[in-house]
């Protein structure tokens, strides 16, 4: 008799459990979902008025091209954004991201090491080596820079965000391929 009032109990305490934890799914499903990708030429941020655009996937190359590079590659937005907010020369066709590393002096550039006795400033381009963006490097911009990180702006890095920290000490940003 025991037993049988004990397992009614237990029984009764399963069934509050198991609506409890529905209600708490339940709830979690409508509160929260996930942040999608964006599509491909979808507008995913601004930085100082130029739109920041989704390529829909890191690794997808439309082939269409814009008056600064192809669509919605992160070089694109770099090309961009220094034409159009900085009034520099238009450097489509000059190579892949990695490439503004050598070729900073045809572009009226300057060029400093990660590391080295220059801090990142807003506006400067991050270049990163061949062993990001599928052995093409990448580029982003400087959107902020604190004692402790710095915030970049970019294209076809995240398909949803177009804003990343990077953590610093010192003049060194620590993140691979710089």
């Amino acid at each position: 008799f025991k037993i049988m009032i004990i397992n009614s109990i237990t029984m009764s305490l399963q069934k509050k459990l198991l609506i409890i934890f529905s209600i708490v799914i339940s709830l979690f499903s409508v509160f929260y979902s996930p942040r999608a990708e964006a599509a491909f030429g979808d507008v995913i941020g601004t930085f100082n008025g130029e739109n920041i655009y989704s390529n829909g996937s890191p690794s997808f190359n439309s082939g269409s091209r814009s008056s600064w590079g192809i669509k919605w590659q992160c070089v694109e937005f770099v090309n961009r954004y220094y034409n159009n907010v900085m009034q520099m020369p238009n450097w489509t066709g000059t190579g892949n991201a990695y490439q503004y590393w050598g070729s900073y002096q045809a572009k009226g550039l300057e060029r400093y090491s990660n590391g080295g006795s220059v801090a990142p400033r807003v506006n400067d381009i991050l270049v990163y080596d061949t062993s990001q963006g599928e052995g093409f490097g990448h580029v982003a911009i400087v959107s902020n820079v604190t004692a402790s990180s710095v915030t970049v702006v970019e294209q076809n890095w995240s398909q949803s965000t177009p804003t990343r920290t990077i953590s610093r000490t010192g003049n060194t940003l620590n993140a691979n391929g710089l």
